[in-house]
């Protein structure tokens, strides 16, 4: 029995503490809040980005001219430029789609502090440690998840809008010339 208690102490001894252990994920709680405050961020910068390149993509669209052309390789260029048009409209959208995804994904937990008061502060620091341990890492672990999809759909919007840009390019490019 007696060398139960060594082992248990040494045991102890090797082990944060509660306390720390809490302000841990607290940290951990906040980095993930920054992390979707900074993701949010970017995406309200790159949706303004989109409509932006869309709309003066649009205001360059030389349409009216192809009822005029006789000249087959002038028709076959007007073909590519619609046709990358459309590319480039396709793109904007799915971008704009995954930004809004972006914006609009889950909520994210957080802690009900309306159940906060004075009779649980009453409670002794070992009652209440431990539940909110628990509290913070199962709202650490969904809210990751929350931020992972919601990375997962900027890095699928971020790959549409570099596409967009460079149609819009190549496009301006091409109005250019005809």
């Amino acid at each position: 029995m007696k060398g139960d208690t060594k082992i248990k102490d040494k045991l102890d001894e090797g082990l944060p503490s509660g306390d720390l252990v809490l302000s841990i994920l607290q940290r951990e709680f906040d980095i993930e809040r920054e992390r979707k405050s900074a993701l949010e961020t970017r995406t309200g910068i790159l949706l303004t980005l989109t409509f932006a390149i869309l709309t003066i993509s649009i205001s360059n669209i030389k349409i009216p001219k192809i009822l005029n052309i006789e000249d087959s390789k002038i028709m076959m260029l007007y073909f590519i430029y619609v046709l990358l048009l459309f590319i480039l409209f396709v793109f904007s959208v799915s971008s704009i789609f995954f930004f809004i995804k972006v914006l609009l994904l889950d909520k994210y937990k957080r802690m009900d502090v309306s159940t906060f008061n004075e009779r649980l502060a009453l409670h002794e620091k070992k009652a209440t440690l431990p539940i909110l341990i628990d509290k913070y890492r199962e709202y650490i672990i969904f809210n990751q998840k929350t931020n992972d999809r919601k990375y997962e759909s900027y890095k699928k919007g971020t790959i549409s809008i570099i596409i967009t840009f460079s149609l819009s390019v190549i496009l301006y490019t091409i109005s250019a010339f005809i």
